[in-house]
């Protein structure tokens, strides 16, 4: 049953008011023993968190892939002066002369340059910045079973949804998205516990506009995807033709194994313009997949980044 319960957490939480009852009966298990897993999952460190996943874009705030060379001397320094940016979510230090990669959000692009400007006079170091220019997956989802030759095999695959427009939240929505962002409460009725907390009438009804407006990705745990056997983390990018980055990206964003696909701009020195984050149980798996992969779509160049150490992983709280 855990594995059920695993594999229903990462999707949308139901939006009614016992969410855990529906994913029981989804599961074949009942609502207390639905809450009693998901509990347990959290003791043992499967959860990460369990809470809303928000769209920045559509809050008006701009967002990039960061990437520096920074020697093993002055590592401890640079780790320290970027984990400490409010707006840095993800940050990983990868096996390559380009060594350190987190992702950073602002207000706008100028005000990540300001910050990227004020880190560089900081610690002397210089960062290379990679905006999105097109994404085409945004699916982080793991087999409970772990890892299998089947992650790499093509599945039917929709591309991301188009960027919505940017919305103004009223002041009873920020308050919510706040409280939305925080670890969802496991209970049997976890809205009217958030009515509570909150003293708003009714949270459910404010989460069902936000995911309508594309605000809230989805209410959804996030995995410590190494407890489930995903051991290898490898960000890979490619350097593809423009006229061939759409059915390279639909050829990897097909893969179960592909969370993310983006296409992003490079800089001078980095001719890779698309982005896949795989993940799997060892590197030979990865190394085989883009090498077939590469080898069918004719793509002479790319490389392979595989995590050495997990950084900093928290979202970013919107206020």
């Amino acid at each position: 049953m855990e594995k059920q319960i695993l594999w229903a957490i990462q999707g949308a939480l139901p939006l009614c008011d016992r969410p855990f009852a529906a994913m029981g009966r989804r599961a074949g298990c009942s609502e207390s023993q639905c809450v009693s897993i998901i509990g347990d999952l959290k003791a043992q460190g499967f959860i990460r968190r369990y809470g809303a996943i928000v769209n920045y874009a559509v809050l008006g705030r701009a967002a990039t892939l960061v990437t520096a060379s920074v020697s093993q001397g002055k590592l401890a320094e640079v780790i320290t002066a970027v984990n400490a940016l409010a707006g840095v979510s993800h940050h990983y230090l990868r096996k390559h002369s380009f060594n350190l990669w987190f992702t950073l959000q602002g207000g706008s692009p100028q005000a990540i340059e300001k910050n990227l400007h004020q880190l560089s006079r900081q610690t002397g170091q210089r960062f290379y910045s990679l905006p999105a220019e097109r994404f085409f997956k945004l699916a982080v989802r793991f087999c409970p079973e772990g890892p299998s030759k089947k992650d790499f095999e093509a599945r039917e695959f929709s591309p991301s949804e188009s960027p919505a427009s940017v919305v103004s939240l009223t002041e009873e929505e920020k308050k919510a998205l706040r409280f939305l962002q925080e670890d969802f409460p496991i209970t049997e009725t976890p809205f009217d516990s958030l009515c509570q907390k909150t003293g708003i009438a009714d949270v459910k009804q404010l989460a069902e506009g936000l995911i309508a407006r594309q605000v809230i990705r989805r209410i959804a745990a996030a995995l410590d995807y190494r407890k489930l056997g995903y051991d290898v983390n490898v960000l890979t990018c490619f350097a593809v033709p423009a006229e061939a980055i759409e059915p390279v990206a639909y050829a990897l964003s097909s893969r179960p194994a592909v969370s993310h696909c983006y296409q992003r701009k490079p800089f001078a020195g980095w001719p890779y313009n698309l982005f896949a984050m795989i993940h799997a149980g060892a590197m030979d798996d990865v190394e085989r997949f883009v090498s077939n992969l590469a080898e069918f779509c004719g793509i002479c160049e790319y490389v392979l980044l595989p995590t050495e150490r997990e950084l900093k992983k928290a979202p970013v709280r919107y206020e």
